[in-house]
C-alpha cells in the first residue's frame, strides 16, 4: 500500500488550492460528506476582491488568510487567483484582444473554471531519462465532430485553435504552446469522419513535483471555445523507490493481435475509443530492485485491470516484464494490448500493478478511458 500516498498527492492539493476537502482511503462516503456538512453548520464567509492594480497585472497571485490569536481555526480558501489585466492595459488591448484567437485561449486557460462551450481533450504522460530532467507531453485536442465546416472547392473545411500551459505547484506559468490544426473532409461524404484532432505539447527537463496543465480548444468558424485541466506529479527518483509511471493509452483496431501490433497505433487525447477495438497501453518502470544482489536483472511482474463502478471486468492476468537486450534497468518499458470487444460503451478505469518480486514492493497507477 505504500504507493497510494503518492497517487493521492494531486487529489489533496487540488481541495487545498480550492478551498475543499480531500475525503481519502475509505468507502464511507456518509463520514466524509458528515464532516464536510458540519464545516457548512459552523463558518464565518469572508470575501475580497483586487480593487487596486497593484493586485493586478494578469498574473498568477497567491492568497494566505490567518486569523490572528486563533491557530485552532481553519481556513478553507482558493490559494490563488489569476488576476485581470490592469486598467490601462485592459483598454489598450481591449480591441485588439478581442479579435485574437490566441488572446481568446490564453483568457480560457486562465479562467477559474474551463469553458464548456466545445468539448476539450487533454491527456498527459511523462518519461523520466536517466541524464536529464522529466519530459512532460500534454496531447490536447477536440473531436471532429464538434467542430464547424465549411464548404470549399473539393470538400469541406474546419480548424481547431490549441493552446497548453504548464503550470507549477505555486501557481507559476512555466511554458506555453499555441497550435493551429486543419481539417478537411472529402466531397460527397456524408458525415463528418469521427477522429480525434490532436496535438503534442512537450515540455522538457522538468524537476520533481506537481504541475498543472491547462489546455484550451477553440473551433475557428464559430469561435466556440472548451477548457481542461489536470494535475500530474512528476515523482523523485533519486529516492530510490519503486514507482509506476504515467499510463499511455491507445488504440489499436482489429482483434488479431499480431495485426493489431504492426498497426498504425493512433494515440488518445481523452477521446473515446471504438467499440471492437483493443486497448493499448504503455508504461515504465522505475527502480526496481535487481536481484543476485545487484549483478543479476530485476524480476517485475505487471497486473492489468480494466474496472467500472468498482467492479473488475478484465484481468489480464500476471505478464512478466522482458529485460532482455535492456541496459538501463532503473527504467523498464512495458506495453500490452486488451480486447474491448465484449465492454459495452461507457465510462472504464483501467489500473495497472507492477510488483517487484526482488523487493517485495508495488507500485499501482490508474487511468480513465471511454468506449463510444
Amino acid at each position: 500500500m505504500g504507493e497510494i500516498p503518492a497517487t493521492q498527492q494531486a487529489l489533496l492539493a487540488l481541495a487545498g488550492d480550492t478551498g475543499g476537502r480531500a475525503v481519502l482511503n475509505t468507502n464511507a462516503l456518509d463520514a466524509g460528506i458528515a464532516r464536510a456538512l458540519e464545516d457548512e453548520s459552523r463558518y464565518y464567509l469572508l470575501a475580497w476582491r483586487p480593487e487596486v492594480d497593484a493586485n493586478r497585472g494578469g498574473k498568477f497571485r497567491r492568497i494566505e488568510v490567518s486569523v490572528a490569536g486563533r491557530p485552532d481555526l481553519t481556513v478553507r480558501l482558493h490559494r490563488g487567483y489569476y488576476s485581470p489585466p490592469t486598467q490601462r492595459a485592459a483598454k489598450a488591448d481591449k480591441t485588439h484582444a478581442a479579435a485574437t484567437p490566441q488572446a481568446e485561449l490564453g483568457a480560457a486557460v486562465a479562467a477559474a473554471y474551463p469553458r464548456t462551450e466545445l468539448p476539450a481533450l487533454l491527456t498527459a504522460h511523462y518519461v523520466a531519462p536517466a541524464d536529464a530532467g522529466a519530459t512532460l507531453t500534454a496531447s490536447v485536442g477536440v473531436s471532429s465532430e464538434s467542430l464547424t465546416f465549411r464548404a470549399g472547392d473539393g470538400g469541406r473545411a474546419a480548424a481547431a485553435e490549441l493552446a497548453c500551459f504548464l503550470i507549477d505547484d505555486r501557481g507559476k506559468q512555466l511554458q506555453s504552446y499555441f497550435a493551429r490544426l486543419d481539417v478537411s473532409a472529402r466531397a460527397g461524404e456524408g458525415a463528418v469522419p469521427r477522429r480525434d484532432v490532436t496535438q503534442d505539447f512537450q515540455f522538457k527537463d522538468l524537476r520533481p513535483g506537481l504541475y498543472q496543465l491547462r489546455a484550451a480548444a477553440r473551433d475557428a468558424e464559430s469561435g466556440r471555445i472548451g477548457g481542461a485541466s489536470r494535475w500530474i506529479e512528476i515523482p523523485d527518483l533519486s529516492k530510490g523507490q519503486l514507482v509506476l509511471g504515467s499510463i499511455v493509452v491507445a488504440e489499436s483496431a482489429g482483434d488479431d493481435p499480431l495485426a493489431s501490433a504492426l498497426a498504425p497505433i493512433k494515440l488518445s487525447a481523452g477521446g473515446p475509443l471504438a467499440r471492437g477495438s483493443r486497448l493499448h497501453f504503455s508504461t515504465h518502470v522505475y527502480n526496481a530492485a535487481r536481484a543476485g544482489g545487484g549483478g543479476l536483472p530485476p524480476s517485475v511482474t505487471m497486473r492489468a485491470i480494466v474496472m467500472s463502478g468498482g467492479r473488475e471486468l478484465i484481468d489480464a492476468g500476471e505478464r512478466e516484464v522482458q529485460t532482455d537486450g535492456l541496459e538501463d534497468f532503473a527504467r523498464l518499458p512495458y506495453a500490452g494490448e486488451i480486447s474491448l470487444a465484449e465492454l459495452p460503451p461507457g465510462h472504464y478505469l483501467l489500473r495497472i500493478t507492477a510488483t517487484d518480486r526482488v523487493a517485495g514492493k508495488s507500485a499501482t497507477q490508474l487511468t480513465k478511458f471511454s468506449i463510444r
